[in-house]
This record gives structure tokens, C-alpha cells and sequence, in this order.
């Protein structure tokens, strides 16, 4: 009787170790979009707190009306632009203007700020005032929920309607 493995037993239990591998890349790359929406929820804090911290020094938040990059340059593919000022009147209150975890992504690849409109769940209502926009990993929120707690899910409002859904985050 010969001793070893036939053809088939290898090619079976290689097809299973192929198949848990598939399984924990999968979910590791969930627990790494998880890991990037965890910080966009901590940049979105630290952000709030120096705009207030800007405003209890300057009297009013600082920025204008209308939405602008929390960046130099523009963003979202081009669709908003970048709003040096606001980055200097935010200097003091920040060690450094926290940047998106995926930056190359194009839509969503920084955060916005927003003074103005914003419609809240898609054309139920329009919410004025300060918000901060951002987009979940790998998703186009169509619900609140899939904010993770930083906001709701809104529409167009300022920002450009052809970016569709994003999450806002209210600041005042």
C-alpha cells in the first residue's frame, strides 16, 4: 500500500484553503473601511471643536457662505473649490487640517465645509447652517444610519448635485 495524498485530496483541500482566504481578505477590508470611518467620525470632532473654537475668539464662524474645501486646492473631482482663508482662520485652533483617510478617491477625497443649505435625507427638507460633509468608505450613504453617527444623509443643497449623496455634519 502505497502512502501519500491522491490528486484529489490536494486539489480539495486547496480549494478550501483558497476559500477562507477569500473569506478573511473580505473581512478584513471591511474592518479597514470600518478603521477609516472610526477616524473620519474623530477628524469630524476635532473640526467642530476648532470651529468653535474660532468662533468663541472671532465673534462668528469663520468662512463664507457656500461650500469649500477644508483644503487650498479643490476637491470632491473638481467640484468644490479651496478656501486658503478659511485654513488660516482655522490655524490656531487646529495642529493640522485633518485629511480625509482616502484622499485619491475623487468624490469625497476631502472634508467641506458648508454655510448655507443642505437637503436633509434627499428632498424631505432643506436644513440651513454650518455643517461639515464628508462620504462613508466604499458607500453612497442612502440613509442616516449609514452616517455612523456623524450627521445625515443629504442631497445637492450647496454642494454640487452631481456628487448626489454625502453625509453632513452640523456644526451650528
Amino acid at each position: 500500500m502505497k502512502k501519500g495524498f491522491t490528486l484529489i485530496e490536494l486539489l480539495v483541500v486547496v480549494a478550501i484553503i483558497g476559500m477562507l482566504s477569500s473569506v478573511v481578505l473580505a473581512s478584513l477590508n471591511f474592518a479597514r473601511g470600518n478603521a477609516r470611518d472610526s477616524r473620519r467620525l474623530s477628524d469630524l470632532k476635532t473640526i467642530h471643536t476648532a470651529f468653535e473654537l474660532a468662533q468663541n475668539a472671532l465673534g462668528s464662524y469663520p468662512g463664507q457662505a457656500g461650500a469649500r474645501c477644508l483644503d487650498s486646492s479643490s476637491c470632491w473631482g473638481g467640484a468644490v473649490s479651496g478656501d486658503s482663508a478659511l485654513i488660516t482662520a482655522l490655524t490656531p485652533y487646529l495642529q493640522a487640517v485633518p485629511e480625509d483617510p482616502s484622499p485619491n478617491r475623487g468624490i469625497g477625497d476631502r472634508y467641506v465645509y458648508v454655510d448655507g443649505n443642505v437637503s436633509q435625507g434627499c428632498g424631505a427638507q432643506t436644513v440651513s447652517g454650518k455643517f461639515i460633509v464628508w462620504m462613508p468608505d466604499e458607500i453612497t450613504p442612502t440613509s442616516d444610519a449609514e452616517c455612523k453617527g456623524g450627521g445625515f444623509y443629504a442631497c445637492c443643497g450647496s454642494v454640487s448635485c452631481s456628487v448626489n449623496r454625502y453625509c453632513a455634519y452640523q456644526i451650528e
